[in-house]
């Protein structure tokens, strides 16, 4: 059980979602039931990522995993290392040209709901921002993200920091410069979906 975003429901001035990186649009459950007597149960606590979702899935299942997802952590490996979130807006994509109308349909929205990156490091959460505005929150004390620390907490903010450069360098990050030309998009989905069709026995 679980989903693809969470929603914006007024917590940040915001409805909806796909606007913003904060917690009511990225955290979403997760609860995950094995057939059978496979395992007692357990709870993960802190962040973990839906991209260790399927590596764990094909494991349990015993279904040799597609050479894209080799090397991807699982849920528990997810859990102990940093969680990265790389949230890019449609209006950072200029040259799909529904993305152009809607921007100048919809030009406050598209003046804020921007690129950002987004890090949990322990117990904060580290926003980078395209336009280069850095904010940090501490969730185990403030998990509605009211306080930012970014200014009041030099050394959390260093340690942060540090990591997300370790991760951007990691190639965990889009570049902010970066634009997606939709035909290289299609192209390199078509040939993960082979892959994986592949690996699942679909496809010769």
């Amino acid at each position: 059980l679980t989903a693809d975003h969470g929603e914006g429901l007024g917590d940040h001035v915001e409805l909806g979602h796909a606007l913003s990186v904060w917690e009511e649009q990225l955290a979403v459950p997760l609860l995950v039931r094995l057939p059978g007597r496979r395992s007692r149960g357990g709870v993960l606590n802190g962040p973990t990522s839906l991209t260790a979702l399927m590596p764990t899935l094909l494991d349990w299942l015993g279904v040799p995993r597609p050479r894209p997802l080799k090397n991807a952590a699982d849920l528990k490996m997810a859990a102990r290392s940093p969680v990265a979130a790389d949230y890019r807006s449609f209006f950072s994509e200029t040259r799909r040209l529904a993305n152009r109308r809607l921007a100048r349909q919809f030009p406050e929205l598209a003046s804020r709901v921007r690129h950002a990156h987004v890090l949990y490091c322990g117990k904060h959460k580290l926003i980078r921002r395209a336009n280069g505005e850095t904010s940090l929150y501490d969730l185990s004390r403030d998990p509605h993200e009211q306080e930012d620390l970014a200014a009041r907490s030099p050394e959390a903010l260093g340690v942060c920091l540090r990591q997300y450069e370790a991760s951007r360098r990691g190639g965990h990050f889009t570049p902010f410069d970066e634009v997606i030309d939709p035909r290289e998009a299609e192209e390199s989905r078509r040939r993960v979906d082979d892959e994986t069709l592949k690996a699942l026995g679909y496809l010769d």
